[in-house]
């Protein structure tokens, strides 16, 4: 509104992907980590296996087969993890949001169904998948569908300088904190 002469905004654009990919990325390796690791969805106990089917709760009867199954977990934590690490770098992000699309699509469909509470949540993080992966859908589409050549659009100008340290510096704290993450 304050800038009505600008008719396109490709540095906002791009700085706007930037952060939504440092968004999701870590967000999808967290989930991911937790899963493999086995933490999200333990193993149902003796009380859980005891008890009728239909006394579960929706919720409770997503974690319950989702815990029993030790390479569902596995498969859908390392889609996660793969995903979000893919996010993180500017040459494999649109590969990564691909990932993440599919990989949330799953979240968001379990959690309407099985009515488990963060269903807002997991659709804002596959709108985010969506919104990184914009760019490369129209290509893609020719590409797989249409069967023309296509080619994704260019990454923008090399980071350089300063923003070079600073991307470095923020890769390293994602690290750490994801390292953190999976320590403790």
């Amino acid at each position: 509104l304050v800038d009505r002469r600008r008719h396109d905004y490709r540095a906002l654009r791009e700085w706007l992907v930037v952060m939504t990919r440092y968004a999701l990325g870590p967000t999808l390796c967290t989930y991911g980590i937790v899963k493999v690791i086995q933490t999200q969805f333990m193993f149902p106990g003796l009380s859980t296996l005891s008890q009728r089917v239909g006394d579960l709760s929706p919720m409770g009867l997503a974690w319950t087969f989702m815990g029993y199954s030790t390479g569902y977990n596995l498969f859908t934590g390392g889609a996660e993890l793969l995903a979000g690490l893919l996010l993180l770098s500017r040459r494999t992000a649109p590969l990564g949001a691909l990932v993440a699309i599919g990989v949330m699509a799953n979240v968001v469909a379990l959690n309407f169904c099985y009515d488990i509470p963060v269903k807002l949540f997991s659709a804002t993080l596959l709108l985010m998948a969506v919104f990184v992966a914009a760019p490369a859908l129209r290509p893609l589409l020719a590409l797989l569908v249409l069967r023309r050549p296509a080619a994704l659009p260019e990454d923008g100008p090399p980071i350089t300088g300063a923003l070079r340290s600073v991307r470095l510096a923020v890769k390293l704290v994602i690290a750490a904190s994801l390292t953190w993450t999976v320590l403790d």
